[in-house]
């Protein structure tokens, strides 16, 4: 049961998470437009677009360890001799990684694109 409401908990922070950087990224396009018009938005503009770079940053790294988490299991699946349990774990870990390496992907691609 402990797992579970830790998982939920997860759950809500990354979904907390997300929105406040959706909502930063609305904020940096909207600045970016209202800049042109108003000299003095300029320094919150760029206050803005340095925690979107720092945030692209941050995915990267995250990106960076998960891709050296699957090559590590792949790695120990392929040159160690583990039971058949132990690799069918490794290897439903090492999917569940790559599933969220996408959605990391994903996210860094929007965070570009703006």
């Amino acid at each position: 049961m402990e797992i579970a409401k830790r998982d939920k908990m997860i759950i809500q922070l990354q979904a907390a998470i997300k929105d406040n950087h959706d909502g930063v990224l609305i904020k940096i396009k909207e600045l970016g437009n209202i800049q042109k018009d108003n000299r003095f938005l300029g320094s919150v503009y760029e206050d803005y677009r340095r925690y979107r770079d720092y945030i692209i940053q941050e995915k990267e790294r995250e990106k960076r360890q998960m891709e050296r988490l699957v090559h590590y299991l792949e790695k120990i699946v392929l040159e160690t001799n583990l039971t058949d349990n132990m690799t069918r774990r490794a290897i439903m870990e090492q999917n569940r990684i790559l599933g969220q390496l996408d959605t990391v992907k994903k996210e860094l691609d929007k965070l570009v694109s703006i």
